[in-house]
């Protein structure tokens, strides 16, 4: 889906957004494994910096 609808699946930092969440997906190459980041909501910190809740799997066949 990400490769689809992302613009630029083929860089590191490609995302796609859904409201206040996104995907970031990571196509796998010789020297990175495969990744994809879900990331949205989240809280304050104490610092006052917007810190989102987020989940990274990332696959290597290895």
């Amino acid at each position: 889906m990400v490769k689809k609808y992302a613009s630029e699946y083929a860089y590191e930092n490609s995302i796609l957004y859904f409201g206040d969440y996104c995907i970031q997906a990571r196509p796998g190459t010789e020297k990175k494994c495969l990744r994809l980041t879900v990331a949205g909501g989240g809280k304050y910190d104490e610092n006052r910096e917007w810190q989102p809740t987020s989940f990274h799997l990332e696959y290597d066949e290895l």
